[in-house]
């Protein structure tokens, strides 16, 4: 695993089967573990948001979802990586070791029981628990401390929290404590559900991902891929020509 620094917030890299090694063993040794796939979004908001910027980098692992990542750190660092972790491809994936190991997956977020009535068609023999759907952006102490001791009940299970960054990040900050892992998948939850349209692999290999989604919600998504994306690459220039602050670090 290899760690590297974009902007304020610092990115894992690894591969899947790595990484879903790591879930599982965690899961089975009943410890925690905040996992939390990342477009270039949440990076560029981290550095206007001290409160965001402190919740990703407190993550036991932030991993590069968007392909922009990825290419930020190939040019940032003169690295060749072409993998990403993409939040729908993890779910999916844990999903299936989870019915081999006959390990409880927990969903929590919206559109939770559309989701589970997918992923008992792909995993019939899965065991799921599927938590009502709530207003993630809007939950108080009361609703997190009562949403803690629901989760922590569950023994050999892994907890997927879909709601959209940066809300289930902030989320998740706040489920640090319990024991086992905690995996926020994003928009995995509308495009496995059928809520939403899934970008065709072409435009997901092109790196092209971003304009699908953009044609589909315009309204919604205009903010993110045509004022802060176009930021995202103007931030990292300025880190590769030493203007910002860039700090490396590598762990094997």
């Amino acid at each position: 695993m290899k760690k590297y620094k974009i902007l304020k917030t610092t990115v894992d890299f690894l591969d899947y089967k790595t990484l879903i090694n790591k879930i599982i063993t965690n899961c089975m040794n009943n410890q925690n573990l905040t996992v939390a796939p990342i477009a270039s979004h949440p990076v560029v908001e981290s550095i206007f948001s001290k409160k965001l910027q402190t919740s990703l980098n407190s993550f036991n692992l932030v991993l590069p979802d968007g392909q922009s990542l990825v290419w930020a750190v190939n040019f940032l660092y003169r690295n060749s990586f072409k993998e990403r972790i993409y939040g729908p491809d993890l779910l999916l994936k844990l999903c299936s070791r989870c019915e081999k190991e006959k390990i409880k997956t927990i969903f929590c977020g919206n559109r939770t029981d559309l989701v589970n009535n997918k992923i008992k068609i792909k995993y019939p023999k899965l065991k799921t628990i599927v938590l009502p759907d709530l207003n993630y952006k809007k939950v108080n102490n009361t609703d997190v401390n009562l949403l803690s001791t629901t989760l922590s009940k569950y023994k050999k299970s892994i907890i997927f929290i879909g709601i959209g960054s940066p809300a289930q990040h902030l989320l998740l900050t706040k489920l640090k404590q319990i024991e086992k892992p905690i995996i926020a998948v994003g928009a995995a939850f509308d495009f496995i559900s059928g809520a939403k349209k899934q970008a065709p692999a072409f435009f997901q290999r092109a790196g092209l991902e971003w304009l699908f989604r953009l044609i589909n919600e315009p309204r919604r998504l205009w903010k993110r891929y045509l004022i802060y994306a176009p930021l995202f690459i103007f931030l990292v220039f300025l880190q590769k020509y030493n203007l910002l602050t860039k700090k490396h670090e590598k762990n094997n």
